[in-house]
């Protein structure tokens, strides 16, 4: 293998890594705002969500995602030490705002709510 090539190798390694973290520092900006703006009864309705996660070691263990500020601390030490959404944080993000939608739609919404809630999700 020529030195150009390994070069080049690293060069996308690099590249990918960097995306990885800008994209799991984005998932923890979005994940602090849902914590600050969703209510209390909303956050226990979304509940605890199930991921797959891979340390700075590549080690694959759970985890889980609540909208809570001591979860956010957890999630901001872990992505500081390594830790990665095995998913993808965008993916993972995705799924959130499901999970969350679906926990709007569960309560108990008057006909110009829904109707406002349908709007809202196709501008999101």
């Amino acid at each position: 293998m020529n030195i150009d090539a390994i070069k080049q190798m690293i060069r996308l390694a690099t590249k990918a890594h960097e995306r990885s973290t800008a994209e799991h520092w984005a998932f923890l900006n979005t994940l602090e705002s849902l914590i600050i703006h969703c209510p209390p009864a909303l956050s226990r309705k979304f509940g605890n969500m199930s991921v797959k996660v891979r340390d700075k070691n590549g080690s694959e263990s759970g985890a889980g995602i609540e909208l809570t500020a001591t979860d956010m601390m957890w999630w901001q030490k872990g992505i500081e030490n390594g830790t990665r959404i095995v998913g993808g944080a965008k993916a993972t993000e995705i799924a959130i705002y499901n999970r969350l939608c679906k926990s709007i739609e569960s309560h108990e919404m008057t006909s110009e709510e829904r109707a406002e809630f349908i709007s809202l999700m196709k501008r999101a």
